[in-house]
């Protein structure tokens, strides 16, 4: 439903459930990450299209787009190679 009324106008979601935001296969993200520089913590927005290799904050900073995914929806990149796994043993 949310596809069908993006076509008509912008759709912005905003979820902490990572698997529904992937689910709609987005236009765009937006990351926010919460760092510690200097003893200081940090709340710095990312962002960038799904396909681009890099999220970039609004003060230049970089981040890697597949590991913010995989730390995202697989809980980590080791996690994800474990699961894909065991569905392809039960795949067929």
């Amino acid at each position: 439903m949310l596809k069908e009324i993006s076509k008509s106008m912008p759709v912005v979601i905003v979820t902490h459930n990572s698997v529904v935001g992937a689910s709609i296969r987005a236009d765009y993200i937006i990351y926010t990450a919460k760092e510690l520089e200097e003893e200081k913590i940090t709340y710095r927005r990312y962002s960038g299209h799904p396909s681009s290799r890099e999220l970039v904050s609004t003060d230049g900073k970089k981040i890697n787009n597949f590991k913010v995914t995989m730390d995202s929806l697989e809980a980590g990149e080791s996690a994800y190679m474990e699961r894909k796994t065991g569905y392809e043993s039960i795949k067929n």
